[in-house]
C-alpha cells in the first residue's frame, strides 16, 4: 500500500469515528461529544464559524483539501489528550505528516481569533478595584487581585540542553504561568520559562511582573 492510499484510509477510519460520534449526539448522549472534545457542540460550532476562513485550504487535482472541521476536530482532541501524532492518526484519520503542520496552524487561528476576548488584562485601576472586590465578597479574601498557578508541559529537549529545561520532578519542561480572576476567567498567560526556574523566578521573568515592578499597572500606581 501507497502512502497515499494509507492516508486515505486513515481518513475514512477518522471520519467514520466522528460520523458515529455525531450520531450518538443526536440522540442526545451530549457527553460522548464533550468528551472527546472537551466543548459542546454549540461552542464547538461557534469555534469553528470563527476560524474556518483561516485554515480552510483549497481542493487541487490530486486530492481533496483536508476540511476546516477535520482540522479542527483533529487540534481539540489533541489538545484534550496531548497524544503523539502517531497515535493520534488512528482516531483522526489524517496522517502525520499532515497533523505536525494542521495542529500547529490551527492553534495560531485559534489564538488569533480568540486571544483580545478571552484573555482580558485590566487597564484601569477601576477594572483592578472590581476584581478585588469579587475576591473579597466571595472568598472572605481582601486586597486580592487574582490568583496565579504554573504548569509544567513536559517537553522533548533540544540537544545539547543537558539539564537547562530539567525541573525539581525529574523531566524536562517549559512552564505555563496563569493568573486568573475570581471568576476563573484568564487575565495573563506567560509561557515559555524553561523548566529549571524556581516559582518565583518564573514571576519574575514574566511582562506583567516587571512592568509591576516598575509601577506601570495601573494596581501598581495606586
Amino acid at each position: 500500500m501507497s502512502e497515499r492510499e494509507a492516508d486515505d484510509l486513515l481518513l475514512l477510519y477518522g471520519l467514520y469515528n466522528i460520523l458515529k460520534l455525531y450520531k450518538r449526539k443526536s440522540k442526545k448522549h451530549t457527553d460522548d461529544f464533550r468528551n472527546y472534545l472537551r466543548m459542546d457542540e454549540d461552542t464547538y460550532t461557534h469555534l469553528l464559524n470563527l476560524v474556518s476562513e483561516r485554515i480552510n485550504k483549497c481542493d487541487t487535482q490530486l486530492r481533496k483539501a483536508i476540511t476546516s472541521h477535520e482540522r479542527l476536530t483533529a487540534t481539540l482532541r489533541f489538545l484534550a489528550t496531548g497524544c503523539h501524532y502517531t497515535d493520534l492518526k488512528f482516531t483522526c484519520g489524517i496522517s502525520q505528516p499532515s497533523l505536525s503542520i494542521i495542529i500547529p496552524e490551527t492553534c495560531e487561528a485559534i489564538c488569533d481569533v480568540l486571544l483580545k476576548d478571552v484573555i482580558k488584562f485590566p487597564k484601569t485601576t477601576e477594572e483592578w478595584t472590581s476584581i478585588a472586590k469579587v475576591y473579597e465578597e466571595r472568598w472572605n479574601f481582601p486586597n486580592c487581585l487574582g490568583s496565579v498557578d504554573g504548569k509544567h508541559v513536559r517537553i522533548i529537549p533540544p540537544k545539547g540542553s543537558n539539564a537547562f529545561y530539567r525541573n525539581y520532578k525529574g523531566y524536562d519542561s517549559l512552564v505555563l504561568l496563569a493568573l486568573v480572576d475570581a471568576d476563573y476567567k484568564f487575565l495573563i498567560v506567560d509561557f515559555g520559562t524553561n523548566g529549571r526556574v524556581s516559582d518565583g523566578g518564573v514571576i519574575d521573568n514574566t511582562n506583567f511582573y516587571k512592568k509591576t515592578h516598575r509601577r506601570e499597572t495601573q494596581h501598581s500606581k495606586k
